[in-house]
């Protein structure tokens, strides 16, 4: 007869794994009762009544404690049960195998539990009248830290929503520290589920619903908000290299400060114009469809001059890309990328001389294509001065005018200009530091030999 039965199934149903059929219901009852008190300990050390201990051993807040919930719970606080103990306790407090315990069950596992003796075990002699988020009770006097996550399977989700956020951090350039404040939006000192969902729609990660629930669930560690501990030592286990080439980026030859360098090239033409961040991607949208592409971003690149090559377009497109409609930068991740590009490209402009215009209000008429955006303004009219014959030297000097012109500096400004040392004299260093802060296409003995052409032989200034 028992030959033809199935007690794996009957296992199963009770939370127990087959292979490893430890203390299923009725059995095992010291080990059992021993894993009770161990739960019933934490909650009195982070002072929790029993009804409290349920609702926050429920980690997906559906009402009832499954086995998955007392999973998360046992490994978030390192509670010392062992994987045999946590599938005995589950089938004790789900009898009838229904899958999840119950709030009466709860009540009557934890009612004959003995807390303090697994306290004042530990060194603990009394509760925390006001405890920080929940946590396993320790020898520690004053409390714990918050319990280190389990490290996530290698290739999971979780794994890759803790490498995008990392990705994410160090495109910004921000420190895991610093990522937490930044993740705090409300500024109450700690990241809440809200404060991380709204992270995660601003930054446009590519992570689902689902998977920012998994991530909230394992920084959390089922206390609602994420400790600040917690969050440094998940991200630890981070790989930021890996969310990026997820996103298409080669970090050994582009990484994030060429990226950010892009955007903020960019914002600084929008800024010379005098147009928005909206306004700018309709702007972007070279074929007006309303969306920008890799080829509409390739071709207003190319119309506006930007110091971009086809790799950092590439590159830019790629981390800016719409992970849901593929081959699009979404409005939005454009405009929040731009947005935190405003210092960077007002020191573009200062470098070169502009005075950042006023930009066009947001909300305001759509703008007309890059095509069309304004000229720089241009120099104004000044007495030649005797021609200078520089031969082989013209192309120098030529990029050097362009310069000055592009940025709506006359000649005589420009004089002053190039002074970087302000002493009213422009010498080989000065017209040297000129062509690296412009960024020209001009070599060290160009300048050299620039400066022997125009200065004439001997003279140490112009």
């Amino acid at each position: 007869l028992l030959a033809a039965a199935r007690p794996d199934d009957v296992l199963k149903s009770r939370g127990v794994a087959a292979e490893d059929p430890a203390a299923p219901a009725g059995g095992g009852g010291e080990d059992v009762q021993a894993a009770v008190d161990v739960v019933a300990a934490a909650l009195a050390y982070n002072g929790l009544s029993v009804d409290e201990g349920y609702h926050a051993f429920d980690d997906d807040q559906d009402g009832t404690v499954s086995r998955a919930d007392l999973d998360a719970a046992v490994s978030a606080l390192q509670l010392d049960v062992p994987p045999g103990g946590v599938s005995a306790l589950f089938a004790h407090l789900d009898p009838q195998g229904t899958g999840g315990v119950t709030l009466e069950a709860w009540r009557g596992a934890l009612a004959a539990a003995d807390a303090e003796s697994v306290l004042r075990s530990r060194g603990v002699t009394e509760a925390v009248a006001n405890p920080p988020p929940l946590r396993a009770p320790t020898g520690a006097q004053g409390g714990a830290a918050a319990a280190a996550p389990p490290p996530p399977a290698a290739g999971s989700r979780l794994q890759q929503s803790l490498d995008t956020v990392a990705a994410a951090l160090a495109y910004n350039e921000l420190s895991t520290e610093d990522g937490y404040d930044a993740f705090d939006a409300d500024q109450d000192g700690e990241v809440s589920p809200s404060d991380l969902r709204e992270a995660v729609a601003t930054l446009q990660l590519d992570l689902t619903p689902a998977d920012v629930e998994e991530l909230l669930s394992h920084l959390s560690g089922g206390a609602g908000a994420v400790p600040r501990e917690r969050w440094a030592q998940a991200l630890a286990a981070a790989n930021p290299e890996a969310g990026l080439q997820s996103r298409g980026i080669a970090t050994e030859s582009v990484g994030f400060p060429a990226v950010r360098a892009s955007v903020a090239e960019i914002a600084a033409a929008l800024r010379y114009n005098g147009l928005s961040d909206a306004s700018g991607y309709d702007a972007f949208d070279e074929d007006e469809d309303g969306k920008v592409s890799l080829g509409d971003l390739t071709a207003a690149v190319a119309t506006l001059n930007l110091s971009l090559d086809e790799a950092s377009t590439t590159a830019l497109f790629s981390y800016l890309e719409d992970q849901q409609l593929r081959g699009f930068i979404d409005r939005e991740a454009w405009a929040a990328a731009l947005a935190r590009a405003g210092e960077d490209a007002s020191a573009i402009l200062g470098s070169r001389g502009v005075q950042e215009p006023p930009q066009e209000e947001e909300g305001g008429s759509a703008s007309a294509p890059v095509g069309a955006a304004a000229a720089p303004p241009a120099p104004e009219a000044a007495t030649p001065a005797a021609p200078v014959d520089l031969g082989p030297h013209q192309r120098a000097l030529n990029l050097l005018a362009a310069a000055l012109r592009y940025n709506g500096v006359s000649d005589e400004d420009g004089y002053d200009a190039v002074d970087a040392d302000e002493d009213g004299a422009v010498s080989v260093a000065d017209v040297g530091t000129a062509c690296e802060r412009l960024q020209l296409e001009v070599e060290r003995g160009e300048v050299d030999a620039l400066f022997a052409a125009w200065a004439g032989a001997g003279a140490g200034s112009i």
